[in-house]
């Protein structure tokens, strides 16, 4: 992605969170569906174990990897979304990232270490509540858990279901 592409998509962002998102806040006990990105070039380790905790609450769980940097694959077996296969104004070639939009999620919690633009985009076309487990400057996120380096996703789960 180039830094022009890069200011594109910031701008685009930028409108769809003024715009677009009329927070629509629900607590995790209610939640029926999440929505996980990940950056792809982040290592997390035990997602598998988060996503299989998500269904055992009864929740509905959808994860997508985001590539923007092109060096590697996901680094687990979650679909991933590369930056070739999101136009220039952020349009979606690929349709993993069609079917993750066109999902309707009570939460999404956003593990992104790396503060992706490609990601911020992604979130800026929701309205539900976001998740984050960094402190992120790109934007502001409704809820930010900063868990152990050692314990990350077993951190956010005990947070999520504390906040009922």
């Amino acid at each position: 992605m180039n830094s022009f592409q890069i200011k594109v998509l910031n701008f685009l962002s930028g409108r769809n969170f003024k715009s677009v998102r009329q927070k629509v806040l629900t607590n995790y006990k209610n939640a029926k569906s999440v929505g996980i990105l990940i950056n792809a070039n982040d290592e997390f380790h035990r997602l598998e174990s988060l996503v299989e905790a998500f269904n055992n609450d009864g929740k509905e769980s959808v994860v997508l990897n985001v590539n923007s940097i092109g060096l590697q694959p996901g680094r687990n077996n979650f679909p991933t979304v590369n930056k070739s296969e999101i136009t220039f104004f952020g349009n979606s070639k690929s349709q993993h990232l069609t079917h993750f939009l066109s999902q309707k999620y009570d939460l999404i919690l956003l593990l992104d270490m790396k503060r992706d633009p490609l990601i911020k985009f992604i979130c800026s076309q929701f309205n539900t509540l976001l998740v984050s487990i960094e402190n992120t400057s790109y934007f502001n996120p409704d809820l930010v858990i900063i868990p152990d380096k050692t314990r990350q996703l077993e951190d956010v789960l005990k947070y999520l279901r504390k906040l009922g």
